[in-house]
């Protein structure tokens, strides 16, 4: 195992966007009402980080929209194809999700809603998700290293391994 180098890049990673990279660099989200799924293919050293809404911006409903589920799925499908037109595997695919709902927030049960349906795509899609989790904190910071599928919470020391995932840039 290597460290990262202090001189690794670091792009923050915006909601709806997404983010596909080769190499030492740092990928990073602030959880707001949002999740983000990380993906990596450690065997080809390429990974990506997907931030997504929970619900419509601005929303404060209970229910999903089919907008929402809609670009959701969206962004997932075009997310999976550049990490495979960068050279990722499906079969070595690994990942991690997490989502941020404050607590007692009205959009919990879309929340949880949301991370069942996108766990139930990529378990037919055969990626497996080592890690998911709803954290009920003010905010959640995620820094993720793609090359080797780290990721960092805030408030949190440990590191897991996690899956990648990629921006539409």
């Amino acid at each position: 195992m290597h460290r990262m180098s202090s001189e690794a890049r670091q792009l923050e990673i915006a909601a709806d966007s997404w983010h596909v990279a080769r190499g030492h660099m740092l990928l990073s989200a602030q959880l707001e009402e949002t999740l983000v799924i990380c993906l990596n293919d450690d065997t080809q050293g390429v990974g990506g980080l997907l931030h997504l809404r929970l619900t419509a911006e601005g929303a404060r409903s209970l229910d999903l929209s089919d907008n929402t589920l809609s670009l959701n799925l969206l962004l997932i499908e075009r997310f999976m194809k550049e990490l495979r037109a960068n050279g990722a595997r499906s079969a070595a695919l690994r990942g991690t999700l997490v989502a941020h709902v404050p607590k007692d927030s009205p959009v919990e049960v879309a929340a949880s809603t949301l991370v069942g349906l996108i766990a139930a795509y990529f378990a037919d899609s055969r990626v497996p998700l080592v890690r998911r989790e709803i954290r009920h904190v003010p905010a959640v910071a995620v820094l993720f290293e793609p090359r080797e599928g780290r990721i960092f919470l805030s408030g949190e020391a440990r590191r897991t391994s996690a899956v990648q995932a990629r921006s539409p840039n």
